[in-house]
């Protein structure tokens, strides 16, 4: 593997998760915490003995020109994590 390809995978791999990352960012509603970080967050509150809020709260979703962003950077990122 030669230093062209090297840095070519790296910026690819790189621009996926940074494209991911604003999908996540984009489809959560303004004053949550992404949904994967919200599991991890009730188990620390749990093994600090702290009960943790149910999700009662529904109708908090965020618009839905964020979550058709989110999905095309989604879909942008899959797109890019299967070029050669």
């Amino acid at each position: 593997m030669d230093f062209t390809t090297a840095v070519w995978q790296f910026l690819r791999v790189t621009a996926v998760v940074a494209l991911l990352a604003f999908a996540a960012l984009a489809a959560t509603p303004r004053g949550r915490i992404p949904l994967a970080l919200r599991g991890l967050m009730r188990i620390m509150k749990k093994d600090r003995g702290i009960q943790p809020p149910q999700d009662g709260d529904k109708e908090n979703k965020a618009p839905l020109w964020k979550r058709l962003l989110a999905f095309v950077l989604a879909v942008a990122a899959a797109v890019l994590a299967m070029l050669p």
